[in-house]
């Protein structure tokens, strides 16, 4: 994924910023009970989400991998799930605190193991 590409859809944030090695951006999105990292590399279709409570123990761990023919619509949705989350984030875990869902205009799934 290109940076130009991920800096568009995510905007100009302090919650984003690139790592050291230059390799990736890596988005907090921090709320009072729980904080969400999600690392997006630049040369691979992945996005890897982590969700840890505030005394930094990981709560939930999952990646997202994007290499069918749908991948640059599928990237884009999550990238723009990111910034929408990132506005008015909101959390909650769920499924056995296996899952977690955040807020928009309702509760819906985010990462983990996907609530059925």
């Amino acid at each position: 994924m290109r940076k130009e590409y991920i800096s568009k859809i995510l905007g100009d944030s302090p919650n984003v910023v690139e790592i050291d090695n230059g390799s990736a951006i890596i988005v907090t999105i921090k709320t009072d009970d729980i904080d969400v990292y999600v690392t997006v590399p630049y040369d691979v279709n992945e996005v890897f989400w982590e969700a840890k409570n505030k005394e930094g123990t990981v709560l939930v761990k999952d990646s997202h991998d994007f290499y069918v023919d749908t991948e640059h619509e599928d990237i884009k949705e999550c990238l723009l799930d990111i910034h929408d989350v990132m506005k008015a984030p909101k959390f909650r875990i769920c499924n056995g605190g296996k899952t977690i869902e955040a807020y928009g205009y309702h509760w819906y799934y985010l990462f983990g193991e996907f609530c059925s």
